[in-house]
């Protein structure tokens, strides 16, 4: 049985992605490449990179991360965001120690400048 593209609130996440000509990945092979080497992504860290890039330039918060990447109906704490989002910063920043993609807005939540 074929799965169905993930559904947010944001709407239908993309099958694949682009950011900047420099990020791409597929549903079913999740990468991008980073430094011209492919770097894997989780299913759940792609997830989370389509919902930066269609919010491109906007912060979202903990909880609106939470029901777009993991569903309305998780119930999981917002730190499992931080963590998730750290991993993925490690993934896809040239220098994660100072991150250009993602930024982190203290108090707040994330944005994707990407």
């Amino acid at each position: 049985m074929a799965r169905s593209a993930p559904v947010s609130k944001f709407g239908p996440l993309p099958s694949c992605a682009s950011v900047a000509d420099s990020l791409s990945g597929c549903n079913r092979y999740p990468w991008i490449p980073r430094a011209g080497i492919p770097v894997d992504l989780t299913a759940l860290e792609f997830r989370l990179l389509s919902v930066f890039i269609r919010r491109r330039g906007r912060l979202l918060t903990r909880p609106q991360l939470l029901d777009a990447a993991w569903g309305a109906d998780t119930f999981i704490t917002d730190r499992v965001v931080d963590t998730h989002v750290l991993n993925l910063c490690k993934k896809i920043e040239p220098e994660p120690a100072r991150p250009r993609f993602l930024a982190s807005v203290r108090g707040m939540g994330y944005r994707f400048d990407g």
